[in-house]
């Protein structure tokens, strides 16, 4: 039986980037042959939309680039990733 492994969802291809996009990076899918892969999204886990404003750390807030503040959304996707 393979470890699990959580990995973020638009590294494996899926559209859940700020930008609606993802990323394509093959070289993660080489890593199921170790592990089984869980897709999670911890942006959109939190309630943020697809697409969405860009967002960045500021200090102890989680700010986008308009200003408007999605710590809250950013604290409860990490807190629903540790309890998988």
């Amino acid at each position: 039986m393979k470890e699990k492994l959580l990995v973020s969802a638009c590294l494996l291809g899926e559209a859940v980037r700020y930008d609606g996009k993802s990323f394509d990076y093959p070289w993660i899918m080489t890593l199921k042959e170790r592990f089984d892969l869980y897709p999670f999204c911890p942006e959109v886990s939190g309630g943020l939309s697809i697409p969405r404003v860009p967002a960045e750390r500021k200090g102890d807030k989680v700010l986008t680039l308009l200003g408007g503040d999605v710590t809250t959304a950013y604290v409860l996707g990490a807190e629903k990733a540790l309890a998988l």
